[in-house]
Parts: structure tokens; sequence; C-alpha cells
């Protein structure tokens, strides 16, 4: 499979790349029993830490030295091999997300309930398996008296739905009220799927040993491609946005829309810094935001630049550049019916020097905002400003920072500001980036007059 292209696609993005590797190790894991899910775990890790997608697909974090992203594992065969930092992200972030239902779909099963039924219909362990089917019935009644569809399919699909809960989205939960749950059906077996699966949720069920040769029918790889592409669009769009995936994937905002124009506003941006149409990081964003506003000055939901910048996705952004990748491809949710590659790399992304050269000038900025106008700040806010903004570190405890919010210098400083003494941790931190937004909003429009 390695030196093949998926039949009917062009391996022509990342995501087909991987799409590749990841149908290989399902041939490797999935055809033996019982699921090694150590190995295959580790294996995936090892994968995504080779170089190509250490470069195209994973998160570029420029605030850490290269030789500290990356971590030794012990192998079974008492050797070693390193893995990459933003590896083990992406398998939480990516490959562990339970991945939305469709608008569109009615009573129809998503790309993961498809994805499952078609490995299952290569089970080894009874006649019956290429007979699986998928359905929303109100019905049906679960029927797991077969041992092997029990013991594989059936428990891990009900641990499954217990660890899920109530905890879905408002598509799935109106299509099980107006259709009735989905199940999946090997006659006379039937079993109650969740209401949303991830990657790892379809490799737990699947049941195991499948027959040889599954990855490579046709269905099952478009279909891997296709849940793929679904999985990855957030991630690449806060790749291209260089907002961290670890701090912004699971949050609800903002929107796959608003990505897809902040996007927009950073590839603007940093072709006038290429073309030295603007010459500081501040100053290109402001043209860009200009030059993309629709009629009404808005975009991304920010009314002005000044609004964007003075955000906590704008200062991040304005603060951690980095490099490009392919344009987002598949749904947030399973919108697409098809995959789409007709994308190819951004060959005109910036690279690491250049990147590391915006980070550098906008907390330049910072700090001569400081210098110049000392009286704005108070002993907490300078603080903030150095520690925060200038020198990028994290407001909550990361693993090579005890967090600023937790520094023992910082709250010495906090307690002696009245104000900000009784506050917990989550509203003392949305008093001070307040208090920052303020501060940078004076700072912009001090530079707009300063050069108009």
């Amino acid at each position: 499979m390695a030196d093949q292209a998926i039949r009917g696609f062009k391996v022509n993005t990342i995501l087909d790349r991987l799409a590749i590797d990841m149908l290989d190790l399902a041939e490797r894991y999935l055809t033996k029993a019982p699921l090694n899910r150590d190995g295959y775990y580790l294996a995936i890790l090892l994968t995504l830490s080779k170089r190509l997608y250490t470069d195209q697909l994973l998160y570029r974090d420029f605030r850490i030295a290269g030789d500290q992203q990356w971590h030794r594992y012990k192998l079974p065969d008492n050797t070693s091999a390193k893995v990459h930092e933003q590896s083990i992200v992406y398998l939480h972030q990516v490959l562990m997300r339970r991945l939305r239902l469709a608008r569109r779909l009615k009573h129809e099963p998503g790309n993961m309930h498809l994805l499952l039924a078609q490995l299952a219909r290569f089970g080894t362990t009874d006649d019956s398996w290429p007979q699986v089917e998928l359905r929303r019935d109100t019905a049906l009644e679960a029927n797991h008296d077969a041992a092997d569809f029990c013991e594989t399919l059936a428990n891990a699909l009900s641990m499954q739905r217990d660890a899920l809960g109530d905890d879905f989205g408002d598509e799935a939960r109106r299509r099980r009220d107006e259709y009735g749950p989905l199940w999946l059906i090997r006659p006379p077996q039937v079993a109650e799927m969740p209401e949303e699966m991830s990657w790892f949720d379809v490799i737990d069920a699947a049941p195991v040993p499948l027959a040889a040769g599954v990855t490579a029918h046709v269905d099952t790889q478009r279909l891997v491609v296709r849940v793929l592409d679904s999985l990855n669009e957030r991630y690449t769009l806060l790749r291209s946005c260089g907002l961290d995936p670890e701090r912004w994937h699971e949050r609800d905002t903002p929107a796959i829309a608003k990505l897809r124009d902040l996007k927009r506003l950073r590839s603007q941006a940093e072709d006038y810094l290429r073309q030295s149409i603007e010459d500081e990081a501040v100053s290109a964003y402001r043209q860009a935001f200009s030059d993309l506003a629709g009629d009404n000055g808005e975009l991304a939901g920010f009314d002005s630049f000044d609004d964007y910048a003075t955000s906590e996705v704008g200062m991040a952004m304005l603060r951690y550049p980095i490099q490009s990748l392919d344009d987002a491809i598949g749904g947030d949710d399973e919108d697409d019916d098809r995959s789409r590659h007709d994308l190819l790399a951004d060959e005109s992304a910036v690279d690491a020097e250049e990147s590391l050269a915006r980070q550098e000038a906008a907390g330049d900025w910072v700090n001569r905002l400081v210098s110049d106008r000392p009286g704005w700040f108070d002993p907490v806010m300078r603080y903030f400003f150095d520690h925060v903004l200038g020198r990028g570190r994290p407001l909550y405890p990361e693993e090579a920072d005890e967090g600023v919010l937790f520094d023992p210098d910082f709250l010495a400083l906090v307690a002696a500001d009245p104000e900000l003494a009784e506050q917990d941790e989550e509203a003392l931190a949305a008093v001070l980036y307040r208090r920052a937004q303020k501060l940078i909003k004076r700072g912009l429009n001090r530079q707009s007059s300063a050069s108009a």
C-alpha cells in the first residue's frame, strides 16, 4: 500500500499521504487478534514523527527549541525511537476527537459509522459478517447473544455509548429523536452505535481479526480519506492561522467559517511582508484587514482591525506567526459528499527563520510600547505584557512552565491590587485580557495616528 496511490485519487496533499500510511497500519494491526492497542498507538506516533509530517502536517511551535519537542520511547524490542511532541497532540486532538454528524444528513449514518461497518464486513469469526448493515430504527432492540459479536463489537460500542452519554451534537440529537437510534446489524445480531465516534472508537470496535486485504478495498480507502479530511479541517485551519491546536482545537470558537477568513487575513498579510509592501507585522495585518473586510468593515466577526488585534485570537495570531499549510479540505462535520484533493502545498509558505523574525518583531512591538509609554502600565500589566505577550509564557501550567497565573512573583503583584486580589483564576485572566486589550488598542491608535 505504501507505494500505491489510493484508487481514484491523486496523492497530491499531505492528507492523501497520511491516508495511505493509516491504511497500512490498519492492515497490519486489524488482521490479527487481539488488537495490540499500545503497539498501534505507538506506530501512529512514530509515523507522524516522520519529517514529512512534522514539516507539512503538524503544528510548528517556534517558541520551543527543536530538540525540546522530541521524546524518546522504548520499543518492544528494547530499542528506542524519538516521538515528536506535536504527534502526541495530534493523536489526542484529531484522532481521538468524535466527528460531528452533517446537517445535510437525515436518517443516514455518518462516515465514521460507515467506516466501522465497512471494516466489520471483513470479519472472519462468522460467515455472516459480510451482511453487516446500518440503519436508524425506533423498533429494533439490541441482540448480543452471539459470543463473537458481543465480545468484540457490541461490548466496545456499549462502552463508547456510556462514555459519550448525552454529549453529542444537536444534529445527532434531532436525527435520533426523529428516526430512532442507529444500529449495526449482523443478522440476527443487533448493536446500538454511539451517535458520534472517533477514529480510535472505530478501531477499538472492529471485530478483529479482519480478513487480509481489507484496506485494499476501494470503499475502505475512500472512507478513510473522507474521515481524515473531516477530522483534519479544524486542525489544519488553526495551523494555517498560527493558532496552537492544543489550546484552540477543543474550543467552539472561532467557528470554521471565521477560521477561513482569518486564514485569508494571515495569507494576505504575509504576502505584503514578503513583497515589502509593508515592513512591520501589525501594519501588514491592518492593511490586509482593510482590503479583505466587507462593505461594513467587518471580517471574521470583528467590526474593525482594532477589535481583532485586541481579541484573544488576534493577539495570538499577531504574536505567533507560523508556516502555512495546505488549504483546508473536507468539512468539520461531514458536509462533503466526497473528498476534495485538488489542493497543493503552499510553495510560497514563509520558512522557519522568517517566521521567527515575525514573532520577534511582534514581541519587539510590545516591548517598545511598554518602554515608550511606561505611565500606561501598572506593575501587574507591565509583568503581564513582558511575560505573556513579550516572552510568550502561558497563563496556565504547561509542561515546561508553571504558568503566569501561578507564578509567585506575579501573584505578589496581584495581591497588591485591590481589584484583582479577590478574583479566582478564570476571572483574573478575563480582567487581565480586558486591560491588555485597552492598552494595545491605545498603542495601535497611537501608531496609526503617528503614521497618518
